[in-house]
């Protein structure tokens, strides 16, 4: 599957919860996925990390829910993603919440990033 670089993709979340819950992440490209998640089940231990596709995939099907508009948004989007990476301080590190800051709250704010 050809993905481009700034597209929304998921996958279903591990145990019974997958049929209904997707894992989301923005795939910035050359095999990486960057996406929010946390250390050994302990939520508020989450952060943005990028991982290989394979890895984000974890044995599941990955799937693209959204590609960028344009060749401007695509940019926007990968900048967004590797910004908050980058950024040791950031919105979302270590202020995980199962309903109102998760690792769709993260690809949703790079998504919809202006441009």
């Amino acid at each position: 599957m050809e993905m481009k670089s700034g597209s929304m993709v998921q996958r279903p979340l591990r145990g019974v919860g997958g049929t209904v819950f997707k894992h989301v992440g923005i795939y910035v490209g050359n095999n990486q996925v960057v996406h929010y998640i946390a250390n050994e089940k302990k939520d508020k231990s989450a952060v943005i990390v990028k991982t290989s596709l394979r890895k984000f995939a974890d044995g599941k099907r990955v799937s693209v829910r959204a590609e960028p508009k344009n060749r401007a948004h695509q940019i926007a989007v990968k900048k967004e993603a590797l910004k908050v990476l980058g950024a040791t301080k950031n919105e979302f590190n270590k202020q995980y919440d199962f309903l109102l800051k998760n690792c769709e709250d993260f690809s949703r704010h790079c998504y919809q990033v202006r441009y």
